[in-house]
């Protein structure tokens, strides 16, 4: 974006820009999270069904091995927020229903995007 932009327009726009990095960064990690609950479900079916050349003893093992890793990376998925309300949640540390200049740097932070202490100021505003 900053390559269209003037030097002082940007610095009006990039506050801006970084609130649409974040929305664009958190609804791809939902999009990742999703999937992901598609996927084992998909294997858990998938699990379920006989192959025609297995044993019964086979399938079993195969079944108890698919269904393990399934179950473990539910496990996980069920610490990952799946709404953006739960992001927010997670990110309101205080759970004041407000994210405060702290709570956005930390956010900001782990998502490894670049900002400034006037992006800040900006943002809040």
């Amino acid at each position: 974006a900053k390559l269209f932009i003037d030097e002082a327009r940007w610095a009006e726009v990039r506050p801006r820009h970084l609130v649409e990095s974040v929305k664009s960064e958190l609804t791809a990690q939902l999009s990742d999270t999703a999937k992901l609950h598609r996927y084992v479900e998909r294997e858990e079916t998938r699990a379920k069904t006989r192959w025609p050349s297995e044993t019964p003893d086979e399938h079993q093992l195969r079944q108890l091995k698919k269904l393990r890793e399934c179950k473990a990376t539910r496990k996980q998925l069920a610490a990952q927020p799946s709404t953006l309300r739960e992001v927010f949640d997670q990110v309101d540390k205080n759970a004041d229903g407000a994210i405060d200049r702290v709570e956005l740097q930390d956010l900001l932070q782990s998502l490894q995007l670049p900002f400034r202490a006037e992006d800040l100021s900006a943002m809040i505003k």
